[in-house]
């Protein structure tokens, strides 16, 4: 058995003793290889247990020893606990083979349970082992004590017991014991269940007990109970389940055989169904359930089980009564429906009430409940809505605006409509009178006295139509009448005058004008002939709101512009010498000198990435040839922070410290600046080595990652320009439009932002 890869590893604290100089790499690599030869040596020890080799193992791992004095010392344990177990083991195989006649044996299973014990000792670790020792001779006193019992309960029995383990012996006595009791226990089991049980078959079972060997006596007894007395009991209970008056015809049920008993339950359950079905089709309150409920209660009788089926019968007849009640229920509210209800509508919901299931006409009571209650309800608000229409009718009557026919006409329909309908039409009667008034009107001023008095009572007792065809025709006759002249003159003093409008406009007219106005006048961005318009607006309609919003945005919008003082328009280069101005003010200096710090650092370290690539540490250590000394060189780079120079050898990292460069004074970062300055200046000098990394205070970064911060500082430090750049124009009053501040925007983006840092 061979050592795993991973045991080729170095620990971290011996990693760290090389890396801090209390150990060269060769020693470190001489402790490895004696580590490893311990490790084999356990391995390869016959004595030892896997518990026993693992435990070692685990050991020489956790020793971490730092020198060979420690191995050793670990080396002469070994030694010493492998001759404990080796006088331990010999004992043990001693004992058991010379006590081998109380183990069980059995060829045919291949079973020996006394090289079972010794295979098992064997496998367990040094603390087991001690522990087995001592409870061996326990364990082969308690064989020999099975071993003297069954002797003397069953002396032939013996060879069988020879081939038993040890919980099998056990258990073979018991049924040993329990076999005397066999008899006696089925006389007791007879007695309890003689109700279930004829006397015959009672015999048989004691004739049969009498052939069954002692140790399956247990089994036996156990087969009646499930296979013959549970079987009949179950009938027995089904028998009693039945209502006295089936039962009566069978009273010689207990004395049946098993399968009279089962032909007899078969009769009984026939019996039952016929009774059931006599009830559900052919009962006096039949008629009450619907055809959907008799096929659907009838086929969930057939399914149904034995004592469901008893309590069906009994249940039929009550649901039956029920359903009555619900007959009468609502037959009842049917009868509380108006009499000019439609009857063919009474009919649709008797039918359907009739072809229903229980639990459809309960809810279809509930139904009718809540619209009989409704129908109360709107009857008790109709009625003073009514008697105030029939009142306006009597009186539109008697005033003579309508004729009789429509009085009654109206009201009839009138009562028809729903309540809301009845509402509106209220609401709506006046509107629905003024035509018939403008028309009687026009009778009583349009004709002549003598024409009214003749044709009056003809003209009052017609409806609108008739009465507006009678006007036409008396307006003719009395034109007729007249000369022609006579007839021009009448005609224009009969004609409808219609006056025209005054000439200009209207309030509203010069409101929509001036609010187109104003409308126009923003589009163009002039607010003061906007605010005017408004104002206008205001004088005409003082309560415009729309107008007061507006006139109060066009005033804000005033205010704001002379505010802001007068539009800049600058040229290229004035919008450089801002972008210079704004670049050299002592705090944006600042910034650009962390900038350009962060810049610097993040092109180095990404250069000192791509020389020191840790993901070629194989290759930098391939032509080292012992792979020990190869193994320390990775890990010192791989696990301390170290990295592999272009000889596979691990080198010290010189880690640069980022964080916090904002909260810096002055000093700090001048001194920083010449720190990184050398670091620029020397940077083509780096032949051999480049080995930096940089930390933001929380994780080592790479190079990459720290050029996208600079990234973010540069976008950061555009912007403080741009700020520094508008808040000196404010200053001065001036500002300068969107257009020009995305030109100014775009220079300072191309504007170079690094600055000279002094080595």
């Amino acid at each position: 058995m061979g050592l795993d890869t991973h045991d080729q590893q170095y620990s971290a604290e011996t990693i760290d003793s090389v890396a801090d100089g209390q150990m060269n790499a060769g020693q470190a690599v001489a402790v490895k290889q004696l580590e490893n030869q311990i490790k084999q040596k356990i391995l390869d020890a016959g004595e030892f247990s896997k518990a026993d080799k693992d435990r070692w193992l685990a050991k020489v791992e956790k020793t971490n020893a730092q020198s060979s004095t420690e191995l050793q010392s670990i080396v002469r344990d070994i030694d010493q606990e492998r001759s404990i177990i080796e006088q331990m083991k010999l004992k043990y195989i001693g004992t058991v083979n010379q006590n081998r006649e109380y183990f069980g044996k059995d060829s045919a299973r291949k079973l020996d349970t006394a090289q079972q014990y010794i295979d098992e000792f064997n496998e367990l670790g040094l603390e087991e082992k001690t522990k087995w020792m001592e409870l061996l001779a326990g364990e082969i006193d308690g064989l020999k004590g099975l071993y003297e019992t069954a002797k003397g309960l069953a002396p032939d029995a013996m060879d069988k017991f020879n081939t038993l383990r040890r919980s099998e012996k056990k258990e073979f006595l018991a049924q040993l014991k329990s076999s005397r009791e066999g008899l006696k226990q089925l006389d007791e089991i007879l007695s309890k269940n003689s109700a279930h049980l004829s006397t015959a078959e009672q015999e048989k079972l004691r004739v049969r007990m009498r052939d069954v060997p002692p140790e399956e006596q247990a089994k036996f007894l156990k087969e009646i109970v499930e296979t013959e007395i549970k079987p009949r009991e179950a009938l027995t209970q089904k028998f009693r389940v039945f209502p006295a008056e089936f039962r009566k015809a069978f009273e010689g049920f207990p004395q049946m055989s098993r399968v009279e008993k089962e032909a007899t339950l078969d009769t009984l359950v026939q019996n039952l169904g016929r009774a059931y079905r006599t009830e559900l089709f052919d009962g006096a309150l039949s008629k009450h359930f619907s055809e959907q409920s008799k096929e659907a209660a009838y086929t969930w009788f057939v399914q149904a089980p034995l004592e469901n089926k008893v309590q069906a019968l009994q249940m039929v007849k009550s649901q039956m009564k029920f359903e009555e009640a619900k007959s009468f229920e609502f037959e009842d509210m049917l009868s509380q429906f108006p009499s000019n209800t439609d009857q063919s509508k009474l009919m649709d919901m008797r039918r359907a009430f009739y072809e229903s299931k229980y639990e459809d006409k309960v809810k279809k009571i509930e139904d009718l409940k809540k619209q009989l209650a409704k129908m109360s309800a709107e009857s008790k608000e109709s009625a003073p809505i009514e008697a105030e229409y029939e009142g306006r009718l009597d009186l539109a009557l008697e005033e003579q605006d309508i004729s009789e026919t429509t009085h009654e006409r109206d009201m009839a329909r009138f009562k028809k409509l729903k309540l809301e309908d009845k509402k509106k039409d209220l609401e709506a009667f006046d509107a629905r009178l003024k035509p018939r008034r403008e028309l009687k009107e026009r009778f009583q001023k349009e004709v002549s006295e003598d024409l009214q008095k003749e044709h009056g009572p003809e003209f009052y007792r017609r409806s609108h139509h008739g009465r507006m065809e009678k006007l036409n025709e008396l307006l003719n006759i009395q034109k007729n009448k007249v000369s022609k002249a006579e007839g021009s003159e009448a005609a224009n003093d009969n004609a409808d005058a219609t006056p025209g409008l005054e000439q200009g406009k209207t309030i509203e007219q010069m409101v929509q004008s001036l609010t187109l106005e104003a409308s126009k006048a923003e589009g163009k961005d002039d607010y003061e002939a906007a605010l005017d318009a408004y104002d206008k607006i205001l004088v005409l309609d003082p309560e415009n709101k729309f107008a007061a919003k507006r006139a109060g945005e066009m005033e804000k919008i005033l205010a704001e512009n002379e505010k802001n003082g007068e539009l800049v328009d600058m040229t290229d280069s004035e919008l450089e010498q801002m972008v210079r101005a704004a670049q050299n003010a002592e705090r944006i200096l600042e910034k650009r000198k962390l900038y350009t710090i962060n810049h610097v650092l993040g092109e180095t370290i990404k250069e000192s990435d791509r020389k020191q690539n840790k993901h070629h540490a194989e290759d930098k250590t391939r032509h080292l040839g012992n792979s020990n000394f190869a193994q320390i060189q990775e890990q010192l780079a791989d696990q301390h922070g170290m990295m592999l120079d272009s000889e596979g050898n691990a080198v010290q990292i010189q880690t640069i410290k980022l964080n916090d460069f904002k909260q810096k004074t002055d000093g700090e970062i001048h001194a920083l600046g010449k720190q990184v300055a050398t670091i620029q200046g020397n940077d083509d000098k780096r032949t051999k080595t480049h080995n930096f990394q940089a930390h933001d205070g929380q994780k080592v970064i790479n190079g990459e990652e720290w050029a996208k911060r600079a990234e973010v500082e540069r976008e950061q430090l555009d912007e403080a320009i741009l700020k520094q750049a508008q808040g000196k124009l404010k200053k001065a009053g001036e500002r300068i439009d969107e257009a020009t501040v995305q030109k100014l925007t775009k220079k300072i983006q191309k504007s170079k932002q690094d600055v000279k840092l002094a080595a």
